[in-house]
């Protein structure tokens, strides 16, 4: 997978943003509640967009509402082909991220207290069949972006939540074609990815400095709290949230396709991130000259009914 792009030109502060209810249309565009815009990264032949084809997650609700601004007409549907590229591998993923503004954050991570988002997983023949047995414990993944001082030097990693280790929060294998509602992530695992003494490091066998052979199982996850501490991931208290996103990583044998919809993220009670991607339709310019006549006719027949009234 890909790490997050860095943003940040100089060293982020702890201030935390106000909510962020969001209508995100295609290309990451808000259309509707607070900016920031989402941000699309791809490789390959990998796809993200928002489109209709799904029309909207919240598989506990069972109907397309729910989501900030209730529009419920889409949702961002993700996908990688699963074909290799000679040498190098299978390199397609596909993302949609949100940071923070500069300077700012969107919390703490040792104050976050919810963390969910609605995703779902097209069936694809012989696919639970197929080796490594994760493959059937496949699920969009959620990223955070993460900032802290070590030792007077601006590190910059990740945290990655996945279906294959958290099997219990899933209930058993992924389940296909269906719409799951994936909430109280606060207090699943991730695993960790950063830049240790130069080198990639990934969390394995309780240690940040093992690097990890690409994709062969050798990465441990646990809780944000069991990453802390002097031989943990993360050992300052003060690690800044700084980004969020989700999306299909790299690395796929097979043809993979689903979507996401609904995220949202809070600190100490008070929601930060609230984004429900959407199909808009953006009226016709003679639509908005049709309205305008139309409320100006409003106003002109309400005006008249008022001297009217004054008369009588």
């Amino acid at each position: 997978m890909k790490a997050f792009k860095m943003l940040l030109a100089t060293l982020v502060l702890p201030v935390t943003l106000a909510a962020q209810g969001q209508v995100v249309s295609n290309g990451g565009v808000v259309v509707q509640g607070n900016a920031p815009n989402w941000t699309p990264d791809l490789q390959g032949s990998g796809y993200a967009a928002v489109t209709s084809d799904r029309p909207c997650g919240l598989a506990s609700i069972g109907a397309c509402s729910g989501g900030y601004g209730n529009v419920g007409n889409g949702s961002l549907q993700l996908g990688v082909t699963g074909v290799g590229n000679g040498s190098t591998g299978y390199l397609d993923y596909a993302f949609y991220t949100l940071f923070a503004v500069q300077d700012q954050s969107f919390g703490n991570l040792r104050d976050l207290s919810s963390l969910s988002f609605d995703w779902f997983r097209t069936g694809v023949a012989d696919w639970d069949s197929t080796d490594p047995v994760d493959w059937r414990y496949k699920t969009p993944v959620l990223r955070l972006q993460l900032v802290e001082t070590r030792d007077d030097v601006t590190i910059i990693s990740e945290i990655i939540w996945e279906g294959y280790y958290n099997q219990s929060a899933l209930g058993g294998p992924t389940p296909v074609n269906e719409w799951v509602a994936q909430d109280g992530m606060q207090n699943d695992n991730f695993w960790y990815v950063g830049n240790i003494g130069g080198v990639a490091g990934y969390s394995a066998s309780g240690s940040c400095n093992t690097q990890m052979s690409m994709w062969q199982g050798g990465v441990d996850a646990s809780n944000t709290s069991g990453l802390f501490g002097e031989d943990g991931c993360l050992y300052g208290a003060d690690v800044q949230v700084i980004g969020i996103g989700v999306g299909v990583g790299s690395q796929w044998p097979l043809p993979w396709d689903g979507a996401v919809d609904n995220v949202r993220m809070s600190f100490g009670g008070e929601q930060v991130v609230n984004a429900n991607f959407d199909v808009w339709t953006v009226p016709e310019p003679s639509t908005f000259l049709l309205m305008g006549a139309g409320l100006l006719a409003l106003g002109v027949a309400s005006r008249r009914r008022t001297s009217g009234a004054a008369g009588a």
